[in-house]
């Protein structure tokens, strides 16, 4: 449960953190969100275990792909083969704590684009309406 949560959290809060480049470039980036869903929906699927360990950071850091799909089962595998120990518990706090990072920097940025857009608004908008 606490890692469906948490990657709810994650991948929400990745999408959200795409979108919020809409308020620098509102013409640029209005269909940013439908990138970063079609990220997590194709990329999902590939096994990471086999990628190389580059490759398999990039996925669970920068690209949080890897930790919505890929690295709980992972942790399930290994905990059912009677590998857990207490590096294997720190491994398994890894979702939830990088979801609640990126939750929080996520906020951050919100609300940092909410006040520029205030102030700056599009020029893409006009008072009478769109466009």
């Amino acid at each position: 449960l606490i890692y469906a949560v948490s990657a709810t959290a994650l991948i929400i809060s990745f999408m959200t953190l795409l979108s919020c480049a809409a308020f620098y470039a509102p013409a640029a980036a209005e269909e940013i969100a439908q990138v970063g869903k079609d990220l997590f929906t194709s990329l999902k699927t590939y096994p990471l275990g086999t990628m190389r360990h580059s490759v398999r950071r990039l996925f669970l850091t920068v690209l949080p792909v890897g930790l919505a799909a890929w690295f709980p089962s992972a942790l399930l595998l290994k905990a059912g083969y009677g590998e857990f120990g207490l590096p294997m518990l720190l491994q398994a706090c890894y979702l939830p704590t990088a979801a609640f990072a990126l939750s929080l920097l996520t906020i951050y940025v919100f609300k940092k684009g909410m006040k520029y857009y205030a102030v700056n608004g599009s020029p893409r908008y006009s008072g009478f309406g769109h466009r």
